[in-house]
């Protein structure tokens, strides 16, 4: 009976939590919805007064920055809505990783964004990988080091061929092929007792300005590619920090595991 009893309030319990889950998610759901439709009247407004700003002034850059901020949330506001319904928002194809990053340094210089950012892309092989979630990555990572530096920054792609397993921030990349993406900066740096925790969700030293929850979101990228990342970091002036992260080299057709 006593066993019985515990099923029982096991049970109860479960389906308080599941209840409690629905909950929010219904209300998550129905702010994300919310928001986009405000958001639609944000850009609406203003691709008109686009249409009446010189091309070329400071207003006109403006404007283009603020329509291209609000399609990018209006794409992260469907995948959360996909999310709550239980879809799967990777979508993952055969591509180059230079092009992507060629196409977000274009975004950043129409959005006035592209400040000290070096480009270097030295790959042409393919990869399997989400062209959007790729430009996550490099917008969290890239937010990260203009938040860290007023110095250079550097963003870079090639490839790298191991022959033995390479030793990373946390376990190894095995031997094979990869394309390397790297961000590094000469900021501040990190020091060790943060650099423990950088990929922790919520954790961060930007008090009232960070979520905690930017590196979290690459490593999760990261994995879903099935890649690898790694960080160093020195305190030392004019150092900074380096991300590295290591798509592995796909030559043909691929299914998401």
């Amino acid at each position: 009976m006593a066993l019985d009893d515990q099923f029982e309030r096991k049970i109860e319990e479960l389906e308080a939590e599941n209840s409690r889950l629905k909950r929010i998610n219904l209300a998550l759901s129905g702010a994300t919805h919310d928001g986009g439709n405000k958001l639609t009247t944000i850009i609406g407004y203003a691709d008109l007064l686009l249409m009446d700003a010189e091309e070329g002034t400071t207003e006109y850059c403006q404007l283009r920055a603020i329509i291209s901020a609000g399609k990018d949330i209006e794409v992260l506001t469907r995948e959360s809505l996909e999310l709550a319904r239980g879809k799967d928002i990777y979508n993952p194809r055969l591509l180059v990783l230079g092009p992507p990053v060629d196409k977000y340094q274009a975004q950043l210089e129409v959005e006035e964004r592209d400040g000290d950012v070096d480009y270097s892309i030295q790959s042409q092989r393919t990869i399997y990988g989400d062209e959007h979630q790729i430009f996550r990555i490099l917008d969290n990572l890239l937010g990260n080091a203009r938040y860290a530096t007023e110095g250079t920054i550097s963003v870079s792609v090639e490839d790298i061929s191991l022959t033995e397993n390479l030793p990373i921030y946390q376990g190894e990349v095995p031997i094979g092929e990869y394309v390397c993406l790297t961000v590094s900066d000469t900021g501040t740096g990190i020091n060790e007792e943060t650099l423990e925790h950088v990929f922790e969700p919520y954790y961060t030293t930007k008090k009232d300005k960070g979520t905690g929850l930017g590196l979290a979101i690459v490593k999760d990228i990261v994995e879903r590619h099935q890649a690898f990342i790694d960080v160093t970091s020195s305190t030392e002036e004019s150092t900074g920090t380096t991300f590295k992260i290591y798509f592995p080299i796909t030559e043909g057709p691929m299914l998401e595991s």
